[in-house]
């Protein structure tokens, strides 16, 4: 949900796909905070104008080695297929931990349209959890459809950071909200307890500085831990982007000190049996495989619209009409997404900004 720079180069790394049915409560929240362009009208109001002038209208969502064009009238699913898709969503979360996707579905599954369009939109790779598919499958099955032809998905009217993430964040200001930035928290103090978790104090790095700041009693505290764009790294029109194995942005960190930090406040109770890291999750699932999870991202910035002009011909959808078009048989797996024009407020009309990414780094075995 960001996005950054200027007339002469703009960056996205990506984007959250939305749709109505599944997003309750994204779209109460928004219901109650206001446009930056227009501070009478709520910025749900503004979405939802912006996806009436713009509607859908898919030609391509996939598109094979030899250009042909599907925009997924079929998914391409067998009985059996669609008979472990039912089972999947009959069995509980526990029967299937530690379980990969590939380990529940066979084959051909992960050549049908269904799989193309459903792991390049949310980013799924064969060897991902299947639990996290499962509840994929769960939240979004009931507009399936439409999802899968590309008709279902929420724009908003310029990148995400733009129309969501800056009108939130005046609003919190309005309110009162205290906004200390550049700052990376590096553990939490807990509060000696054997059945509950109380934060006690915040500890953080601020300009090179160590601080800390005391979690009052009433307080709520809320910590990311983990990211999916944490340690991300840019390259240039020169240099490939760093590939960062050293979890230097904190997130991932601040999740493996929390679980330190909890032992030892059960430590500190008499007789109380320290708490096991796996009440708390497990941060190396997440963050160390690297080589299995990591995903390249471009966004281009041009000067003129004769690429435009090119993939509307290529794809024949126009800008805005298709979130992604996926090159099916590419050894990235690679997605292109041509958003309606203009995604940043300062865009001027003769720069055009698209973006897209490889999901898989490797050859595919056929």
């Amino acid at each position: 949900m960001d996005g950054a720079g200027t007339p002469k180069g703009y960056v996205c790394r990506g984007a959250r796909k939305y749709n109505y049915p599944a997003f309750n409560c994204t779209w109460d929240l928004l219901s109650t905070v206001p446009s930056l362009a227009d501070p009478k009208k709520p910025v749900m109001d503004e979405i939802h104008e912006y996806n009436e002038m713009n509607k859908k209208n898919v030609q391509a969502r996939l598109i094979d080695k030899d250009r042909n064009r599907d925009h997924v009238e079929n998914f391409g699913l067998s009985f059996r297929d669609r008979w472990d898709m039912f089972l999947l969503g009959l069995t509980p979360e526990r029967r299937i931990e530690y379980r990969k996707i590939s380990d529940w579905f066979k084959p051909p599954f992960f050549n049908s349209n269904f799989w193309y369009v459903f792991c390049s939109m949310f980013g799924f790779e064969t060897w991902h959890s299947l639990i996290e598919m499962r509840r994929y499958f769960m939240r979004f099955g009931r507009d399936a459809y439409r999802i899968v032809q590309g008709s279902a998905e929420v724009s908003t009217p310029y990148n995400q950071y733009d129309s969501m993430i800056l009108p939130i964040e005046g609003w919190l200001d309005q309110e009162g909200v205290d906004f200390e930035v550049g700052c990376m928290v590096t553990n939490m103090d807990f509060k000696p307890s054997k059945d509950e978790l109380t934060v006690e104090r915040i500890h953080y790095i601020r300009d090179g500085e160590e601080k800390d700041v005391v979690a009052n009693s009433g307080d709520v505290v809320l910590a990311t831990i983990g990211s999916m764009v944490a340690d991300s790294r840019s390259g240039s029109m020169t240099e490939p982007a760093h590939l960062e194995r050293g979890k230097s942005d904190g997130s991932w960190t601040l999740w493996e000190n929390i679980i330190e930090s909890v032992k030892e406040s059960r430590h500190s109770i008499e007789g109380q049996q320290a708490i096991q890291p796996t009440e708390l999750g497990n941060p190396s699932v997440f963050c160390d495989h690297i080589d299995e999870t990591k995903w390249i991202v471009f966004s281009v910035t041009a000067t003129d619209k004769k690429f435009l002009e090119l993939y509307e011909q290529f794809t024949g959808n126009m800008d805005g009409q298709a979130d992604l078009v996926t090159f099916k048989d590419s050894n990235w797996l690679m997605s292109v997404h041509m958003p309606k024009q203009p995604q940043f407020p300062d865009q001027p009309e003769d720069v055009l900004f698209w973006m897209g990414y490889g999901l898989i780094q490797k050859p595919r075995v056929p």
